[in-house]
């Protein structure tokens, strides 16, 4: 019975950090899963000038916006979801040249999640990670994928805008 007084603690001590780092990265994989697939929801949008990238932008809000489907995906994928502790969704169209002169747009979304430690004791030793102490971790995800148009010929500067 001694053995199992000094064992336990480390036991479940373990078996808890098992629990959280797990809660931790599904929550990562759903994050990294809904950017992915609101950058393949995105790519189809005809965006071939500055004014196109902004009206995409406009009808984020909208029921088939960029930011309504975010928001549905991020539901579906993330254990344990809360739209408040979204702490970034931002979408940038940025346009590269190709070998022969013309150009193509570049879609990149940028989403940051303050993902909750459930855990007390475990998450004492995760939450300054993220440099802030608020028992929360922040989790990030980027995707950049490339909009297929006819070549283009002229460019234009970044548009971003937060969804």
């Amino acid at each position: 019975m001694a053995e199992f007084a000094l064992v336990a603690p480390l036991f479940f001590l373990l078996m808890f950090g098992i629990i959280q780092l797990g809660l931790l990265f599904g929550g990562q994989n759903g994050l990294v899963g809904a950017t992915r697939d609101e950058a393949r929801y995105a790519a189809p949008f005809h965006v071939g000038t500055a004014t196109d990238a902004a009206n995409v932008c406009a009808d984020a809000a909208s029921s088939h916006g960029l930011g309504t489907q975010l928001t549905a995906t991020m539901q579906r994928a993330i254990p344990g979801y809360d739209s408040s502790e979204v702490a970034t969704r931002h979408v940038t169209y940025s346009w590269h040249s190709n070998p022969d002169g013309t150009y193509y747009v570049q879609l990149q979304i940028h989403v940051a999640y303050r993902f909750p430690l459930y855990v007390p004791l475990i998450s004492s030793v995760l939450d300054g990670f993220d440099g802030v102490s608020d028992a929360h971790l922040k989790l990030d995800a980027t995707e950049t994928m490339r909009i297929e148009n006819e070549g283009l010929t002229s460019t234009f500067g970044d548009v971003g805008c937060d969804i």
